[in-house]
């Protein structure tokens, strides 16, 4: 009995042993594993993203202190490779905390060093470690020529410096170029666009969402804390605009309360725009931006105004990226995979092309390289050009008609053949009760932005749809969709709102894009007109560039409205300021088709032989 005891104990306590070693065993795996992938994480990105493997190994020096015009002092991390020789230098300007672990900076910096580039990243001014006062792109030119100038002399600098940024950081980029810097060689803006203007109001209309949540989240020295999206949306329907930053966070907030007041392109913009010194630029931009980025068309604009630069050769080497993206650039959306060779980080082999053409010198480096290269969604495969849009793209229309589509009300035909009669068609358009986008081209929220299904917006009755039937053949088009429509409204102020959808055999629509017009804005955002109640006006609407693919079967489907709320502020139909007004009014709206009011749809098909490689 006592031997069975002590035998007993013996297992108890050899078992326990056995998984107090095991455990021990496992732990140290564990941080010998996690040692390891820290010591070679390197390896690990680049072979994750297919980037070239490593070369060099590297040191980095945080928190430098560079001093601008001013004596305001930007806190700087430089990441050198020890290499023997001067090297290449990459800027990256920051305002989300150049040391935080949110955005892949720090990654992007160890690549890019282990081929030989000092990459520099900085917190601009005002923001987290850096001194000054945040004022969003206010300074953001003058410091990034001064952290260029101050790059461009280092004792590891060979005096070719380039700007990289996403977004915001982009615009960073953009804003030093006029500065002419000897050191400055190329920029690569990813995301943006150098119209500011754009970024934050559209023709006129406001930002919201996108604004607000931006500024109220970011516009202190640090992130805004337990700022939810939830809490935003709480405020977005409540009046007047102009008060909404207080509402979110209770107190006002100097850049939000600039926008509203500006929502035209007056000097306010000009201090912080390209668009009139656009001249001044003599540099190759390598722009990268996504079909369902909200800057799309502004960075396609920023594309065609460099290769078209009548007086610098060196704007026109600008190179254009067109991917399946939105601002968060996931080739992954509800619904929807586009597949890896959409992934957006294989992009960082090309910025490395590119840079190694323009900053080390290596002419083969962009061997097989095209001037633009372009998604071309529905066949979800590249496509590349050497101008944009393709050449060979014919201008086709498609005539709205009042016609009903599948006898269900607000779905109405949309056809190659002008309807041989006049018809009109009207919905009520109340800003109590905007139009919900459904997809779009949004800077915040994944839930947000993308392709979405369109169905429940189809049952509205202030949402009309034109429709194609069946298409026997594929269409695939690129370039500028554009849209003519005649309307009326009994207000003297209102908005009209169109979208291209592609519809689906199975019955699924889904957004391509969306272009909006302020009616007080439709001549001229620099000497609003109001309209005449009644009144039959002429609107030409564009709905920005796509490359997409209609495949056999499937319809072209058009969306007319009053609102993408809360994408855009609401029009309150009174002709009143509408970021600081608080009186609303119902509108009724009109559109004309057939006869002399030839509503129509214009797309940039592609012909056959028009099809590059």
């Amino acid at each position: 009995m006592q031997d069975f005891f002590f035998f007993y104990i013996y297992k108890r306590v050899l078992k326990k042993v056995i998984q107090v070693l095991t455990l021990f065993a496992i732990t140290c795996l564990l941080v010998a594993l996690g040692y390891l992938s820290y010591q070679y994480r390197v390896y690990l990105y680049s072979w994750f993203i297919e980037f070239p493997k490593p070369i060099y190994s590297y040191e980095v020096q945080e928190n430098t202190y560079v001093s601008m015009h001013d004596g305001i002092q930007l806190a700087t991390d430089i990441y050198l490779p020890k290499i023997s020789k001067k090297s290449p230098v990459i800027i990256l300007r920051t305002p989300y905390d150049k040391s935080g672990s949110f955005h892949p900076y720090k990654q992007i910096a160890l690549l890019f060093a282990s081929q030989g580039y000092v990459f520099i990243v900085q917190d601009v001014r005002g923001k987290y470690r850096s001194q000054g006062e945040f004022d969003p792109y206010h300074s953001e030119g003058v410091d990034g020529y001064w952290t260029v100038e101050w790059a461009g002399t280092q004792p590891w600098s060979n005096g070719h410096v380039a700007l990289y940024g996403f977004s915001y950081l982009g615009s960073c980029a953009w804003l030093v170029t006029p500065y002419n810097s000897r050191y400055l060689k190329t920029i690569i803006p990813m995301f943006t666009t150098q119209d500011t203007y754009s970024i934050i109001i559209d023709n006129g209309m406001f930002h919201l969402k996108g604004a607000l949540y931006w500024l109220t989240t970011f516009s202190g020295r640090y992130q805004t804390p337990k700022l939810t999206f939830d809490k935003i949306k709480k405020s977005l329907m409540k009046l007047p605009v102009s008060s909404l930053d207080q509402d979110v966070i209770g107190r006002p907030i100097k850049a939000y309360q600039d926008y509203v007041t500006h929502v035209v392109p007056d000097h306010f913009w000009a201090k912080i725009c390209l668009n009139q010194r656009m001249n001044e630029i003599n540099l190759p931009a390598f722009i990268i931006t996504g079909w369902y980025d909200m800057h799309v068309q502004g960075a396609i604009d920023d594309f065609i105004r460099m290769s078209e630069s009548p007086e610098h050769s060196m704007n026109r080497m600008t190179y254009l990226v067109i991917g399946p993206w939105a601002h968060n650039p996931s080739q992954k959306f509800e619904g929807f995979d586009y597949g890896r060779p959409a992934d957006f980080n294989l992009q960082l082999v090309s910025t490395l092309k590119w840079c190694d053409y323009w900053l080390k010198g290596e002419p083969e480096a962009l061997e097989g390289f095209s001037k633009v290269k372009y998604f071309m969604l529905g066949r979800n495969c590249w496509r590349e050009s050497d101008q944009w849009p393709p050449r060979g793209v014919k201008q086709e229309r498609y005539y709205l008609s009042a016609l009903n589509n599948k006898k269900k009300r607000c779905i109405y035909n949309l056809s190659k053949n002008p309807p041989p009669i006049s018809s009109e068609t009207r919905f009520m358009y109340d800003p109590n009760q905007p139009v919900p986008f459904r997809g779009s081209h949004h800077l915040h929220d994944p839930s947000w932005v993308g392709p979405f299904e369109q169905g429940e917006l189809l049952c509205r009755n202030d949402v009309i749809t034109y429709m194609s039937e069946p298409l026997k053949e594929d269409i695939e088009i690129a370039g500028m969709v554009k849209l003519v429509l005649y309307v009326s409204s009994n207000v003297i102020d209102t908005d009209f709102c169109a979208k291209i959808c592609d519809m689906r055999p199975t019955g699924e629509s889904y957004n391509l894009q969306a272009g909006f017009v302020r009616m007080r804005y439709r001549e001229s955002l620099h000497m609003p007109t109001y309209i005449e109640p009644g009144k039959i006006y002429r609107l030409e609407i564009s709905l920005r560039s796509i490359a997409h693919a209609f495949l056999k079967g499937h319809r072209i489907q058009l969306q007319i409205a009053s609102s993408d709320f809360p994408v855009h502020d609401r029009n309150l139909n009174t002709g009143e300021n509408c970021e600081f007004s608080t009186e609303v009014k119902v509108a009724e709206q009109t559109i004309y088709t057939g006869g002399a009011h030839l509503s129509h749809l214009i797309l940039p098909v592609l012909s056959s032989e028009s099809l590059e490689k």
